[in-house]
C-alpha cells in the first residue's frame, strides 16, 4: 500500500537520493546516513510505471533523467513487495509513475537558468485525435558550459554537461477498463567524468598554480 502518514521510526522510512552530478539516483535509509554501492542490486526495488529498472548510466541500478521526466507521482512502498514487483523488493519498492496521454489538448513549457551558465528546459504536448486515440510528446534539454574544475590546457571546464531527451507516447482506449499504452524514449547525455585524474608536475604546489592537466575524453 502507498502510505502518506508519518512513520515514527525513521529507520523504516525510504528516501530517494539523487547525487549532484545527476548520474546516480538510488534509495537509502534515512536513519543510517550511509551510502551504498550502486553497481549492486539492492533490497529496495526501483521501477518506472511498474517496470523494473535493471541498470543505470554505469551499469548499476539508478534512475536516469528520462525516468524522472514528466512524472505524475512517486510511490514509496514499505516492506516486502515481492508479490507485486517480484525480485529485489524485499525491503520495499519505489515506483515512478509518469503521465500518460489523456483526451484533452494541453501543453507546457518550462525553462530555468542557474549558476555555471546552466540552462534547462522542458516541453510537453498532449494531442488527442479522437475519443480512442491520443498522443503525448515531451522533450528535455540541459546545457552547462561551466563548472568547478577548469582545464587551462584544453581551455574548458571538465564538469560541463549536455543532455537532450525525447519521449513519445501513444494511447488506445478501448473502453473504461481497457487501454493500450506505447511509450518510446531516447536521450543523449554528455555528463561530467566520474573519476578525475590530476597530474601535478614535480616541484609544483598541491594547489595547482598552473592548473590541472587531464583529458576528460580518456576517462
Amino acid at each position: 500500500q502507498v502510505s502518506k502518514t508519518p512513520v515514527p521510526d525513521q529507520q523504516q522510512v525510504l528516501r530517494l537520493g539523487i547525487d549532484g552530478n545527476g548520474q546516480y539516483s538510488t534509495a537509502f535509509d534515512v536513519g543510517t546516513g550511509s551510502d551504498d554501492n550502486r553497481h549492486l542490486l539492492r533490497l529496495v526495488g526501483l521501477y518506472r510505471d511498474g517496470m523494473f529498472v535493471p541498470g543505470g548510466s554505469l551499469g548499476g541500478r539508478s534512475f536516469t533523467p528520462m525516468d524522472l521526466f514528466d512524472v505524475q507521482r512517486i510511490e514509496v512502498l514499505r516492506g516486502p513487495q515481492g508479490a507485486l514487483y517480484g525480485r529485489n523488493a524485499v525491503g520495499g519498492a519505489i515506483n515512478v509513475v509518469t503521465n500518460k496521454p489523456d483526451f484533452q489538448t494541453s501543453g507546457s513549457v518550462t525553462a530555468s537558468y542557474a549558476r555555471f551558465d546552466r540552462v534547462e528546459g522542458e516541453a510537453i504536448l498532449n494531442l488527442p485525435v479522437d475519443d480512442v486515440l491520443a498522443f503525448r510528446f515531451g522533450a528535455a534539454y540541459t546545457h552547462q558550459s561551466k563548472g568547478y574544475v577548469f582545464n587551462p590546457t584544453r581551455n574548458e571546464y571538465i564538469d560541463n554537461e549536455k543532455y537532450l531527451g525525447l519521449k513519445g507516447q501513444m494511447r488506445l482506449r478501448f473502453n473504461d477498463r481497457s487501454n493500450f499504452n506505447l511509450s518510446v524514449d531516447h536521450f543523449n547525455w554528455e555528463a561530467p567524468p566520474l573519476l578525475l585524474v590530476v597530474a601535478i608536475p614535480v616541484g609544483r604546489n598541491v594547489n595547482y598554480p598552473n592548473g590541472i592537466f587531464q583529458d576528460r575524453r580518456q576517462i
